[in-house]
């Protein structure tokens, strides 16, 4: 049998998957010490926003994956995370699936209820400082902390979502460690390079 090789991005959700988890918690702890601490000393707060957009930086390249195809195997790379090994051998279905409309209405009536709230809250909270006569430092401050708000929501979350259902389909492949879900722009030829893969291996086997 030929050896065959294609590399190509392509967004998974993989089952069991924690990564998301170690990537928010442990720093958000670290960046609300440096809150706590930002009372007492600017540079702490500095650091805690510095720290903040690290965070989004990261969510947002850990969500792109890069999927390498060969005879038998399917690997899939993550930034911060080791490589996740899936063996054609142990796939046993891979079909593509509509994503609901239902599921599509909410993510974008969410990213729309979200952005649209936050941006409200902020011109307000603005607005109340401008009526107070509040210091020009403390307004800045007040608009960066809300912008930095719908950034993380939008940016780090809501557009992870959105990314998975701008295409109708997906692809859903089921194995004995779990249910796989790839979101490539070509979901029905993505099908088909896993199903012949499956089927070779299988006529070898046999």
């Amino acid at each position: 049998m030929s050896t065959q090789h294609c590399t190509q991005q392509i967004r998974v959700d993989i089952p069991r998957d924690f990564s998301l988890l170690t990537i928010l918690i442990c720093p958000m702890i670290v960046m609300y010490f440096f809150l706590i601490m930002g009372i007492f000393s600017k540079t702490f707060e500095i650091l805690a926003y510095i720290l903040w957009y690290l965070i989004i930086a990261a969510l947002i390249l850990q969500d792109h994956t890069k999927l390498e195809m060969t005879n038998g195997k399917i690997i899939i790379h993550r930034r911060f995370s080791d490589p996740v090994t899936l063996d054609i051998q142990n796939i046993k279905d891979a079909k593509t699936k509509k994503v609901s409309f239902l599921l599509r209405s909410i993510v974008y009536l969410c990213i729309i209820g979200v952005v649209g709230y936050y941006s409200y809250d902020t011109l307000q909270s603005i607005q109340r400082y401008q009526v107070m006569n509040a210091p020009l430092e403390a307004t800045i401050h007040l608009a960066i902390s809300k912008i930095t708000l719908i950034v993380f929501f939008y940016v780090a979350l809501l557009s992870r979502a959105e990314r998975r259902v701008k295409n109708s389909t997906y692809v859903e492949v089921k194995t004995n460690n779990g249910t796989f879900a790839f979101y490539p722009d070509k979901p029905e030829e993505f099908e088909k390079a896993i199903t012949k893969q499956v089927h070779s291996i299988s006529q070898v086997n046999s």
